[in-house]
């Protein structure tokens, strides 16, 4: 049995591992795909892994893919001309917020798909006096948790807060999603941070997701509407955010909550700058032929 292993591994595996190193050397620099993606775990990270699948046996590419700490930071390792980084995932929301203090970066990208919406999940505690939009643009001395200061959260946050001065009574903090659960559900009087925005697919069901649908005496889903809000436009003209129902955790779930918030697109930028017309043509071509494998489910 052993040697029958070692004669599959001879026979199937060393070729295709030799394959990799000339598969690379055929790539030149410029054709270097490098992908930003975010968190290890994440759906860009998972959505990156899949690119480089199907680009790598499909298309003859070899694919690099990096985490990140979030839309920004893969923004701005695309734009920047000493980052080997040719493709970057990012919410539609970040970008317009990096091009008004970027205008020049427009000339600089392309938009290869949409990788589904991003919804805000903005969690409470369930005894919490903050039940509605209102409440949290009313409120003093709160602090709301957006994980990191590069995450979509914290970028979300910032444009809800120029869209409606009042979320800037709000305080963000980058404190780590699962700490942040733990302190809302304490509640101690010792501690300010009373809510936490996650924005991520809203079928998505991490950890932190699932404890919060199994602990429904614990938690609870504050909704946003666009009268609490407002929107932005793309450079094209259409809207950064739709206000959806959905629901959290995928409507498969049993105990899914539905909630009325809103939703941002992710995208698949590449740039212009790093990738020859051909390197983005082979690209293009594999969205079109293998687009929903690389993609996924888009919400």
């Amino acid at each position: 049995m052993v040697t029958s292993i070692r004669v599959l591994v001879v026979t199937f595996v060393l070729p295709l591992l030799a394959l990799m190193p000339s598969i690379a050397a055929q790539q030149t620099e410029e054709d270097a795909v490098v992908v930003s993606t975010g968190r290890e775990g994440g759906s860009y990270y998972f959505i990156g892994s899949r690119l480089r699948g199907v680009m790598m046996s499909e298309h003859q590419t070899v694919v690099e893919v990096l985490s990140s700490r979030g839309s920004l930071e893969n923004l701005i390792r695309l734009d920047d001309p000493s980052s080997n980084v040719s493709l970057a995932l990012t919410q539609a929301d970040a970008l317009v917020a990096y091009l008004e203090k970027k205008p020049e970066f427009d000339d600089r990208f392309v938009v290869l798909g949409d990788v589904g919406k991003e919804c805000a999940i903005l969690v409470t505690g369930s005894q919490s006096t903050l039940e509605t939009a209102e409440d949290l643009k009313s409120s003093k001395d709160t602090e709301i948790s957006v994980d990191t200061e590069h995450s979509g959260a914290a970028l979300t946050l910032r444009q809800m807060a120029r869209l409606d001065p009042g979320f800037g009574a709000l305080t963000p903090v980058y404190v780590d999603v699962m700490q942040a659960l733990l302190q809302i559900k304490v509640a101690s009087p010792h501690s300010k941070l009373r809510a936490l925005l996650m924005v991520q697919r809203p079928s998505a069901a991490p950890e932190s997701v699932r404890i919060i649908l199994e602990n429904p005496g614990d938690y609870r889903i504050v909704p946003l509407l666009e009268a609490d809000v407002g929107n932005l436009a793309l450079p094209d003209g259409s809207p950064v955010y739709t206000y959806e129902r959905v629901a959290v955790g995928g409507s498969k779930r049993p105990n899914s909550i539905e909630v009325d918030t809103l939703c941002t697109r992710g995208l698949l930028l590449a740039s212009t700058s790093k990738l020859s017309r051909e390197a983005r043509s082979r690209l293009s071509r594999m969205m079109l032929e293998s687009g929903s494998e690389v993609i996924g489910k888009v919400d």
